[in-house]
Parts: structure tokens; sequence; C-alpha cells
């Protein structure tokens, strides 16, 4: 069976046979010293010197919205808002998630009345062999 594959958004999809984090752990060693030889980040600050080997595709601005780089304009349009610190105000990121993600506050009181019921209930009863 032949599947069709016109949905792919790039070309060249089939030469990634080798898989990417192979080749980034091959080359990244630098950018991967830390607490269990692993860097959370270093898919995020791929070398340019892989660039020939590993196809980077860049998301429109509307999947990473942050407060940082972008405009207020195109904040409607966002599909994920990324809450990082903004360097020049170094404001907290929860007083920053409550004033750029007007939800937040709502969130934040149904999480924290949830907490306190789970926390407020009697612990539940667990019968023992002995008990029965």
């Amino acid at each position: 069976m032949r599947v069709a594959s016109s949905w792919i958004p790039y070309p060249n999809v089939n030469r990634l046979a080798t898989p990417v984090g192979c080749e980034v752990d091959n080359t990244d060693h630098p950018l991967n010293k830390g607490h269990n030889d692993s860097n959370p980040y270093r898919l995020f600050d791929l070398p340019n010197s892989l660039q020939p080997h590993v196809q980077i595709f860049s998301l429109p601005q509307e999947w990473l919205w942050c407060e940082t780089w972008c405009s207020l304009e195109t904040k409607a349009t966002a599909k994920t808002i990324d809450l990082c610190n903004n360097p020049e105000t170094k404001e907290p990121k929860l007083i920053a998630a409550k004033r750029i993600v007007p939800e937040w506050v709502a969130l934040d009181i149904e999480v924290q009345a949830l907490h306190d019921e789970v926390h407020a209930a009697p612990p539940a009863q667990v019968e023992t062999k002995q008990e029965l």
C-alpha cells in the first residue's frame, strides 16, 4: 500500500533517516555538559555548523508569541504564549502571566480551590490484611 505524501509540509523529509538527536549528540558536546550529561536547551541552541546536516525550519511567529520580541498586535493570533523572562523589566513570571494572559487569574483561582479541597479532605482509609 502506498501512502500519499502530499500532506508533508516540507520536502526531503525521508532524507532524515539518521535520527536528528544522534546528529546533535555527535556534535554538541560543549552544549551538552551538565547534570546527567544532558541539556534540555540544546535543540534551541542548535549550532549553525549542523545546518547542512539537519534541516531547520522556522515556525511562523503566531506559533510562539513572547512579549520580549513580539508586538501586542500579533498576540491576538498567537497559538502559544511563552512567558519568557523579560530582561528589561525583570518582572516575576507569575505577575507577568496574570498581566499577559487574562484567563490566568481564573485558572489560578480554580487550581487553588482544587488544591485546598484535596488537602482539606481527611486521608482515605486503606484497609490492610490484618483489618480484614
